[in-house]
């Protein structure tokens, strides 16, 4: 062993350690950690495999909670350890992991040194799907047991006893176990094939892998809370196109809408392509430089490699969210090509050097042919490793630093090991003001319909609401429910049916939602129908009410009086948004309030809402209008975004005053100003990129 080689694993060792880092450390928004953390506080009370109590849709159902022990896990992991507890969970599985894929590519023969490097494009890969949620055991599970299954140097009783048991275990911790068994059946039908080559003793093996085969099918289904509907709800899941075409985690890997995250950053496929295109030229130089004999006679452990990262790679063009199981798998099958093209090149560069059995005892090993080809290569594989770490400190700097220094203008100020949980803007004062008014206690009957990310976090946070729909949606929800909750919320064409009746028809008395820009447009829609007005607003979420409510009619004729509020800007806000809709005109009072929250919160919606306020005509505006709007932008443009913590708020608002400018100048017959303030807006627009990519880690 020389020292270069040394030198060449500590940097790859370090490598390894930085992108992991980037890996952990992606900004994820985990709206089903939430869910984790409601469904193990029903489990840690013996509430399991019971039909529903969250929903009024799914009343009667059982919901089929393939992942409830890694929900009690987690649950327990915040209880009592607060946001460190799943952080520090997902630092363990993600760790072990790692280590039995880096195992598994030295049990293949490649070298330390190789398997690092090849490790490394695999946890990037990996990394924007990385969140905190059931699936991290689920992965862990799964490397586990293609582990088993690839592991032909094990003795049998460990691989007949141990398939079973993880297979049992993995059943009750993530419905990824589906794909387990999957990988079990091809491994015997496999097997079955090499028996008919091989003879009698194959064949005795190949019959102890079906047994194993059914009986762990058996123990999955019998040994779950759920018994054998166990086996069955991925089929479900999997089936039920009102979520799979609609929701982000089931979407093909190359649906070009969805391809803006930037290099690193959450959901973002750039890297797993990489993976895919490292892994592809390695093939292609391995197969043109390998004796073809080779691969004739390559070994059973290679093939189910070889088998595990074709299908997995075909589930991740199909569903994006497998990307999480499949990086992984690729990185024994690389290191492996990698380390049999190092063996030829290194055969071909020193021909004539003799075998370990037969040692040249003529010649001193500096003066052997193949020394000079083997110190340059340690070199060259020394400048690369030096290469490969500088652009990963950069990278580890840029992404798993930056998202989280408290400057930061898209983070919210709160705890690091908080935000590291979940890079949400889930509404606490939102929370606050349920609770304060007793809204959803359990005697009101109240029923609620809740945006998709907000849903969990209202699970979790007033347990006792029933909502219309969860991020569950597959396991318990029928097609029908769901396509209702999607036309509602204006996510598919109302085909006919109208939501303000899909509404009625459900009883629905509550609708909470947050302000990103599907959930906003929804409420813009109820709120216009004057049959749902506001109660409560703040800049991450809106309250609606029926505005023929009983229970809300004084406080809606009284302009929300008798209502607690957090603080006043949320006063304000909700005064605005219920006086706007419900009769047409924004108080001067409340306007002027308005005004004040733009100065200290300048939030870009706000701006809308003050000019609907200040041009109730909805025409050309007034030059009061003209001139608040341009002086706005003239304060916020003189506000330094690195330096101002509101940074990316004020560049948004920057952008929005000016598009409302823009469209005025255009509706009002003055392209040349319109075009003006269309500069503007794109400058603006620029701006705000440029500081997401700064501390978003992103880097296009």
């Amino acid at each position: 062993m020389n020292i270069n080689s040394s030198i060449v694993r500590i940097l790859l060792g370090v490598g390894v350690f930085l992108a992991a880092a980037i890996a952990l450390s992606t900004p994820y928004v985990n709206e089903d950690l939430f869910l984790a953390f409601a469904a193990g506080r029903d489990i840690s009370q013996g509430i399991v495999a019971v039909p529903d109590h969250w929903s009024f849709t799914a009343e009667g159902r059982v919901w089929i909670n393939q992942a409830w022990l890694s929900h009690y896990l987690l649950y327990l992991a915040h209880e009592y350890l607060g946001p460190t507890g799943p952080v520090a969970l997902k630092v363990f599985l993600f760790a072990s992991c790692v280590i039995l894929v880096l195992l598994r590519c030295m049990r293949l023969g490649a070298d330390s040194g190789t398997s690092l490097a090849a490790l490394i494009p695999g946890i990037l890969a990996s990394g924007p799907f990385l969140g905190i949620r059931p699936e991290n055991f689920g992965l862990l599970f799964f490397l586990l047991f293609t582990t088993l299954l690839t592991a032909e140097t094990l003795p049998k009783w460990q691989r007949r006893f141990g398939v079973p048991t993880v297979m049992t275990v993995w059943s009750n911790f993530h419905g990824s176990f589906m794909v387990g068994l999957a990988f079990l059946w091809i491994k015997c039908l496999l097997v079955t094939w090499r028996s008919y080559r091989n003879g009698s003793p194959s064949r005795t093996e190949a019959a102890e892998w079906w047994l194993t085969s059914v009986f762990s099918t058996i123990l999955s289904g019998l040994l779950s809370p759920f018994g054998m509907d166990n086996l069955f709800m991925p089929f479900k899941q999997v089936g039920t196109r009102a979520v799979t075409e609609y929701s982000a985690d089931w979407l093909p890997l190359l649906s070009f809408d969805h391809l803006d995250q930037g290099l690193l950053g959450g959901g973002s496929v750039y890297p797993y392509l990489i993976l895919l295109g490292l892994l592809i030229v390695s093939m292609g130089i391995s197969f043109r430089l390998a004796n073809r004999q080779y691969f004739r006679n390559v070994r059973a452990d290679v093939v189910m490699e070889i088998v595990i990262a074709l299908v997995t790679v075909v589930m991740a063009f199909r569903f994006r969210r497998l990307v999480l199981f499949s990086a992984l798998s690729l990185v024994p099958l690389l290191a492996a090509i990698i380390q049999s093209t190092k063996d030829v090149l290194k055969r071909a560069g020193t021909p004539g050097l003799p075998s370990e059995s037969q040692p040249d005892l003529e010649l001193s090993r500096s003066e052997q042919p193949g020394h000079v080809h083997s110190g340059r290569a340690s070199l060259i594989s020394v400048a690369a490793a030096s290469v490969c770490l500088a652009i990963l400190v950069v990278l580890s700097w840029r992404a798993a630093v930056v998202p989280y220094l408290p400057n930061n203008p898209f983070r919210p100020e709160r705890p690091v090991m908080r935000e590291l949980m979940s890079f949400d803007s889930f509404s606490e004062p939102l929370v606050r003001f349920i609770r304060m008014n007793g809204i959803g206690e359990t005697n009101l009957g109240e029923k609620f319909l809740v945006g998709w990310e907000l849903s969990p976090y209202l699970l979790q946070a007033v347990p006792q609401i029933k909502v219309f729909m969860d991020c569950r949606d597959q396991s318990i929800y029928p097609d029908r429910v769901a396509t209702d909750y999607f036309t509602i919320m204006g996510v598919i064409t109302a085909d006919g049916r109208d939501p303000l009746a899909l509404l009625d028809h459900y009883g629905v008395t509550n609708v909470a939602v947050t302000t990103n820009p599907i959930d906003l447009q929804a409420a813009i829609r109820l709120m216009r129908s004057r049959k749902w007005a506001c109660i409560y607003a703040d800049p991450d979420s809106i309250l609606m009410v029926r505005t023929d409510s009983a229970r809300f009619k004084e406080a809606l004729q009284t302009d929300l009086k008798g209502l607690w509020f957090p603080d006043e800007e949320s006063r304000t806000l909700s005064r605005a948004l219920l006086s706007y809709f419900l009769y047409g005109r924004i108080q001067p009072e409340t306007l002027e309030d308005l005004k004040a929250v733009a100065r200290s919160n300048p939030w870009p919606d706000l701006y809308v809402l003050i000019v609907w306020g200040m041009d109730e005509n909805g025409s050309c505006f007034n030059a009061r209008t003209v001139n608040y709007l341009v002086t706005e932008a003239s304060r916020l443009s003189e506000i330094d975004p690195l330096r101002d913590k509101r940074g990316a708020q004020i560049l948004e608002s920057l952008t929005r005053i000016h598009e409302i400018l823009q469209l005025n100048a255009f509706r009002c017959g003055d392209p040349e100003i319109a075009g003006r303030f269309e500069s503007l807006k794109e400058d603006s627009q620029r701006k705000y990129e440029h500081l997401r990519a700064r501390f978003l880690g992103r880097f296009f």
